[in-house]
Protein backbone atom coordinates (compact mmCIF):
# COMPACT_ATOMS: atom_id res chain seq x y z
CA UNK A 1 0.00 0.00 0.00
CA UNK A 2 1.38 3.25 -0.84
CA UNK A 3 1.86 5.65 1.82
CA UNK A 4 -0.98 8.87 1.63
CA UNK A 5 0.61 12.52 0.31
CA UNK A 6 1.27 15.23 2.58
CA UNK A 7 1.64 18.09 0.12
CA UNK A 8 -0.56 18.54 -3.27
CA UNK A 9 -1.23 21.47 -5.87
CA UNK A 10 -4.78 22.26 -7.35
CA UNK A 11 -5.06 23.80 -10.71
CA UNK A 12 -8.32 25.48 -12.11
CA UNK A 13 -9.35 27.65 -14.40
CA UNK A 14 -12.56 29.93 -14.41
CA UNK A 15 -14.05 31.99 -17.22
CA UNK A 16 -16.71 34.90 -16.81
CA UNK A 17 -18.40 37.17 -18.51
CA UNK A 18 -18.13 41.30 -17.62
CA UNK A 19 -21.43 43.38 -19.02
CA UNK A 20 -20.36 45.01 -21.79
CA UNK A 21 -16.70 44.25 -21.64
CA UNK A 22 -16.17 40.86 -22.92
CA UNK A 23 -15.20 37.58 -21.61
CA UNK A 24 -12.12 37.03 -18.68
CA UNK A 25 -10.13 34.17 -17.66
CA UNK A 26 -8.40 33.77 -14.14
CA UNK A 27 -6.35 30.83 -13.51
CA UNK A 28 -4.91 29.71 -10.40
CA UNK A 29 -2.31 26.91 -8.93
CA UNK A 30 -2.52 26.25 -5.29
CA UNK A 31 -0.36 24.43 -2.84
CA UNK A 32 -1.53 22.39 -0.02
CA UNK A 33 -0.20 20.45 2.56
CA UNK A 34 -2.12 17.37 4.87
CA UNK A 35 -2.14 18.24 8.50
CA UNK A 36 -4.01 15.56 10.49
CA UNK A 37 -5.62 14.59 7.67
CA UNK A 38 -6.91 17.34 6.59
CA UNK A 39 -5.54 19.71 3.96
CA UNK A 40 -4.49 23.38 4.52
CA UNK A 41 -3.98 26.12 2.26
CA UNK A 42 -0.34 27.14 1.64
CA UNK A 43 -0.05 29.88 -0.81
CA UNK A 44 -0.65 30.38 -4.69
CA UNK A 45 2.03 28.52 -6.98
CA UNK A 46 1.49 30.83 -10.61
Amino acid sequence: MAALALTGVVGFRATYLVPDAGAGVQQEHSQFVREDGRWLFLDSVG
